[in-house]
């Protein structure tokens, strides 16, 4: 259920973009974006790392959860007292227009609210509270869409949007609020914030790698190029991240069943499986990508962009190299290599912004897009080499080269027929070469099919005790 309804709350987050795609155009769209970028990549980490540390402990019968929460709540709350006016500092140093620097005034406390809700999450996490989970992050999601839908009839600006989403959200916040206190009652202790800090802060610092890793494309790109051209990225990106759900839901629902199992072989086994079918269903969703970039875009944000669809084209296959690094990621965590895993976060990040630096100014959309794929190479390939130690590279190496080879093939095949057999049919053949090459290797499976359908309930059965 968590897993149907958390795929269908992030959808409907990520329809909001298209909805304002569509109403409002590249240029209004590439405003949207840039704000959102850099509220996010300042506010986003600002529970640091808490909501982690807080489903840890309660996963594993943390008997004083009162105080554990009511910390959290607390350290949350002061760094967003202290990041959200470096952040409003940062949209007048970095030259944004007025209208601009409103929408980063509003969409920055929606950001840390999203915060609060992460360790509204991981406590009903670490409980198995999935149903609540599940509710209240469709609720949010709606209340998104809800803003955009209305902004959109009543002719209202991107501002009005930003400001009816704001009060939706903080109502929804307070509901979510009340409905923790039946688990726990918080409770400031400050003697244990020191030790909330040393649990938490290696999460932390990896959330705000990722998300200056994810989001600073966009926020270079409303520095050096147009509010358009954000648009047109923006679109296009917006797409890859609607797909990259799927493996962060997997994550989601088994790291507190990988927490509570421990690293044992058995933990091994299950992410090797997790492994390949992530690989498979990575690689079919790369080609579709690929083959189908300019009916998806015109499907979900209009006609008018079509500079979106090459830059689409070129980040497909980050879909791939993003499904098979979630397992690896996953298993340096609740392997206790978390150190390990934020380092390399920090090294992707500093790769990502040398990268945007010098392609954005020369390629525009193109360069930023070329620097994620590249990026999320270097950062895949770091987390399987950290894993040599454990034992996995046996499975991981031969599911890594077959399912690139099956991705390679059907891609080729792909755009070679295109001309001839248009996007529909090039499309259709290039998975079948995928299947074909996937089933020939031993990477694609008859037995695996409804494991690939269902990988969350197959990882939860091999690991249940």
């Amino acid at each position: 259920m968590l897993a149907v309804s958390g795929l269908l709350a992030r959808s409907a987050m990520l329809l909001v973009g298209f909805v304002v795609a569509r109403a409002y155009g590249p240029d209004e769209f590439g405003r949207y974006t840039a704000a959102f970028a850099l509220a996010s990549s300042f506010l986003l980490f600002t529970n640091l790392g808490a909501g982690f540390w807080l489903m840890k402990l309660t996963a594993q019968g943390h008997t004083d959860l009162d105080s554990a929460y009511g910390n959290a709540l607390f350290v949350t709350a002061a760094i967003a007292a202290i990041a959200f006016p470096a952040l409003i500092l940062a949209s007048h140093l970095l030259g944004y227009s007025p209208e601009l620097r409103l929408m980063v005034a509003l969409l920055g406390p929606v950001v840390i609210l999203s915060s609060f809700h992460e360790l509204f999450s991981a406590l009903a996490q670490g409980r198995g509270q999935m149903g609540i989970i599940a509710t209240f992050r469709v609720l949010y999601s709606l209340a998104l869409l809800a803003a955009a839908v209305i902004a959109r009839l009543v002719g209202g600006t991107l501002a009005f949007f930003a400001l009816l989403a704001l009060i939706l959200v903080f109502v929804i916040t307070i509901a979510w609020f009340i409905s923790t206190l039946r688990v726990a009652r918080p409770r400031l202790v400050p003697s244990g914030i020191p030790a909330l800090l040393r649990g938490s802060w290696l999460y932390g610092l990896a959330t705000l790698f990722f998300v200056i890793y994810f989001r600073i494309d966009s926020v270079m790109l409303a520095i050096f190029r147009t509010p358009s051209e954000v648009g047109q990225y923006g679109a296009a990106y917006q797409v890859v991240e609607l797909l990259l759900k799927v493996p962060i839901l997997v994550s989601f629902v088994t790291l507190p069943i990988a927490f509570q199992v421990g690293n044992s072989e058995r933990m091994l086994d299950a992410y090797r499986g997790k492994l390949r079918h992530l690989a498979v269903l990575g690689m079919l969703c790369s080609l579709g990508v690929y083959a189908l970039a300019d009916p998806i875009l015109h499907a979900l944000v209009g006609g008018r962009f079509g500079p979106a669809v090459a830059a689409l084209r070129i980040l497909a296959p980050a879909l791939w190299i993003k499904f098979v690094g979630v397992a690896a990621a996953d298993l340096l965590t609740t392997s206790d290599k978390q150190a390990r895993r934020t380092i390399l976060a920090g090294l992707a990040a500093l790769v990502n912004i040398g990268l945007n630096l010098y392609l954005i100014p020369h390629f525009g959309i193109r360069g930023a897009s070329w620097a994620t794929v590249v990026t999320e190479a270097l950062l895949a390939a770091g987390f399987f080499l950290s894993l040599r130690t454990l034992r996995v590279g046996r499975v991981g190496g031969p599911v890594l080269l077959w399912s690139a080879l099956a991705l390679g093939a059907g891609t080729a095949t792909a755009a070679l027929l295109a001309p001839e057999f248009g996007v529909v049919g090039s499309a259709l053949a290039g998975m079948l070469v995928t299947a074909g090459v996937a089933a020939a290797t031993g990477l694609l499976r008859i037995s695996d099919l409804r494991a690939l359908t269902l990988p969350l309930a197959g990882f939860s059965r091999s690991v249940s005790p």
